[in-house]
C-alpha cells in the first residue's frame, strides 16, 4: 500500500525514524562526509521532502473535514519543517557544533596541553607541522583528526582544529587555539571585521572561517 511507502508515511513512528535517519544523516554530514558531496545529498533529500509536501498539502486540503485533518496537518507541517531545515542546512550545522564545541572541549584541550608540554613529537625545526591525531574518534578535527600546528619565533604555539571539509561552496572553518600575539591581532581583527563568520570563543579561542 502507499501508506506503507516512504513517501506516504500513515503512521506516526515512521515519522520518528524519518527524523532520527535525518539526524543522522546530519552528524555525518559534519563529521563525515565531505562538503561538496554533502551538497548533492542534501539536494536529493530537500527534493524528496519537496515531492511529500506537496503530496501532504493536498491531502490536507482534500480532508479539511474529515476527522484525521489534525493528523494530516501534523504530516504537513512535519514535511515542510524538514524541508526547510534541509535547505537551510545552516541551522543545524550550527546547533551540531555548538554541542561539538562544547562536547569535545576538554579532549582539544588535552591535545594542546601535550602539544605545548613536547609530549608529542614534533618536528621543531619546522614552522608549520600536519600532526594527526592517535585515534580515529571522537573527531576533534575534520579530515582526519588532522591538525595544524604552528610556532612562531616566541616559540608559542597556534593549534587548528578543522571544522568543516573542503568544499567548493562555502570557507573553511577552525577552532584555532594561539598564544601568538600576532596570531591574535589578525583573529581580532577577523572577528571585528566578519563577526558572523568570525568569533572568539574564550582566551586564547577562536573559530575562524576561510583562514
Amino acid at each position: 500500500m502507499k501508506g506503507d511507502n516512504i513517501l506516504y508515511p500513515n503512521n506516526y513512528f515512521i515519522y520518528f525514524l524519518i527524523f532520527l535517519s535525518w539526524i543522522l544523516l546530519q552528524l555525518l554530514i559534519f563529521y563525515e562526509i565531505w562538503d561538496f558531496v554533502a551538497q548533492f545529498i542534501l539536494f536529493f533529500v530537500a527534493f524528496l521532502f519537496f515531492l511529500l509536501s506537496i503530496r501532504n498539502g493536498v491531502k490536507l486540503f482534500q480532508s479539511r473535514k474529515r476527522l484525521d485533518f489534525k493528523k494530516r496537518i501534523f504530516k504537513f507541517l512535519f514535511a515542510l519543517m524538514i524541508l526547510f531545515l534541509t535547505i537551510f542546512n545552516s541551522i543545524p550545522h550550527n546547533l551540531i557544533e555548538r554541542f561539538d564545541w562544547v562536547l569535545l572541549y576538554n579532549k582539544r584541550m588535552e591535545i594542546v596541553e601535550d602539544i605545548k608540554k613536547d609530549k608529542i613529537n614534533l618536528e621543531n625545526d619546522k614552522e608549520f607541522y600536519l600532526y594527526k591525531a592517535p585515534f580515529e574518534y571522537p573527531v576533534i578535527s575534520n579530515d582526519g583528526n588532522k591538525i595544524v600546528v604552528r610556532k612562531d619565533i616566541e616559540n608559542k604555539y597556534t593549534i587548528e582544529f578543522f571544522i568543516s571539509k573542503f568544499s567548493f561552496f562555502t570557507p573553511d572553518s577552525k577552532y584555532i587555539y594561539t598564544e601568538s600575539k600576532n596570531y591574535s591581532k589578525i583573529f581580532d581583527e577577523k572577528v571585528k571585521t566578519d563577526p558572523t563568520q568570525n568569533k572568539k570563543l574564550e582566551k586564547n579561542w577562536y573559530k575562524i572561517s576561510g583562514e
